[in-house]
């Protein structure tokens, strides 16, 4: 399709690397493949336990994950995506649109995806991922 683009299936927390292979995708996504550093994760359903650490901008993250079944903890994902959103990339953002189980993100500025909208309409227009304007 194209890099600036990342069909995210949500139910992909299968083991070990999940959420280092969801962050690898985001970076690459938003077309900053080094974005993060020192990444490593760690997933255990049967025990209930999943985090991600990794550094980004010079300081150090440790995220918690919700454990249920395979589905990933969105609010990790989104902490993944607002550390790299941080640095703006000339306003550039992640953006969807409802997919059910799969998450449609797109790293656009704000007229592109507008302009993307127009592209799909009648569906409804693209959203930051992340909420806001």
């Amino acid at each position: 399709m194209c890099d600036r683009a990342w069909n995210f299936d949500t139910e992909c927390v299968h083991g070990p690397g999940a959420y280092v292979r969801t962050a690898r995708e985001l970076c690459r996504t938003a077309g900053r493949p080094e974005a993060f550093t020192d990444l490593r994760d760690h997933v255990d359903p049967g025990a209930g336990e999943a985090w991600i650490e990794y550094t980004a901008g010079g300081r150090r993250r440790r995220w918690t994950a919700e454990v249920c079944d395979d589905w990933a903890d969105t609010m990790v994902v989104g902490h993944l995506m607002d550390d790299l959103e941080q640095d703006g990339d000339g306003g550039r953002r992640f953006w969807t649109r409802d997919g059910g189980q799969t998450m449609p993100l797109y790293w656009l500025h704000p007229d592109d995806a507008r302009a993307v909208s127009a592209l799909l309409a009648p569906a409804p227009p693209l959203a930051p991922a992340l909420g806001g304007p």
